[in-house]
């Protein structure tokens, strides 16, 4: 498995305007998805930071590898690393990506997100702490709420996609207890371009699913949204929304690679 002067590498040698070459791109969603999702080392040095200020105290205590960590430097290296990788591929001009018209909205977002994101509203700095009375703090919530609402909205674009090629309605029963993507998964036979990549799609989705990263992303919209925030600490939202944006572009790349395209889609559902 290469290390991070691979993504150092990658995005020191291209950038949006740059033509990529399919296997450049695999190498790379390949190794993120192995460092990011599989592995736990990101995931356990973002926890020990977080558990400093008994954040995420809960979490921490259930993982049996927290041995597992590399220095605060090292995780900034990698989280940078990776978003710019992402974004090189995901906004490359030469990109088909998400060409479909049910995703217009959802690319908007996700360029409000790259902005918001390069802002001076998160950085990756350890002074870069609010404390509830600090306007910035409630900035950083709104906008991570904002973030994490795109997986709602990508659900219920998919199951509109749905419903219009079989005409039924795919909604959860309400005593079954959902995970990350575990609605999409139900819809997406007839919605991938084929069996190969509705495999793929299914066994990404199922990687996140039982990754640290997920569960930690979770708990915080969770707890952001059901919880006191403690006001005699300082907070700062920057890792984990960076953690957020870089999911979103991640499973928005899957699904690209792996949706049929519009005029497949219009002609399938002409045929209903």
């Amino acid at each position: 498995m290469k290390d991070i002067n691979f993504l150092r590498q990658f995005n020191l040698e291209h950038n949006t305007n740059s033509k990529l070459e399919n296997e450049d791109v695999n190498e790379v969603f390949n190794y993120i998805d192995y460092v990011f999702f599989k592995r736990n080392v990101i995931f356990n040095t973002i926890l020990k930071l977080e558990n400093e200020n008994n954040c995420l105290k809960n979490v921490y205590e259930r993982y049996d590898d927290r041995q597992l960590l590399i220095s605060n430097s090292q995780l900034i290296s990698y989280i940078y690393e990776i978003k710019n990788s992402l974004e090189t591929i995901i906004f490359n001009e030469n990109a088909n990506f998400l060409n479909q018209p049910v995703f217009i909205e959802l690319k908007k977002m996700i360029y409000y997100f790259r902005d918001k994101i390069d802002s001076d509203i998160f950085k990756l700095t350890s002074d870069w702490k609010f404390s509830i009375d600090d306007h910035l703090l409630h900035e950083q919530i709104s906008s991570f709420n904002y973030f994490y609402s795109s997986f709602d909205k990508i659900t219920s674009l998919l199951e509109h996609l749905f419903f219009r090629l079989t005409g039924d309605h795919p909604r959860p029963k309400i005593e079954e207890k959902e995970t990350f993507g575990s609605r999409i998964i139900k819809l997406s036979s007839q919605l991938t371009i084929d069996s190969t990549r509705d495999t793929y799609f299914r066994n990404w989705i199922n990687l996140v699913s039982n990754s640290g990263i997920i569960t930690i992303i979770r708990f915080k919209r969770n707890s952001l949204s059901h919880d006191f925030l403690n006001f005699t600490l300082k907070y700062n939202l920057s890792l984990i929304s960076f953690c957020l944006y870089i999911l979103i572009m991640r499973f928005l790349s899957v699904l690209s690679a792996c949706i049929k395209d519009k005029r497949t889609l219009a002609k399938n559902i002409q045929k209903r």
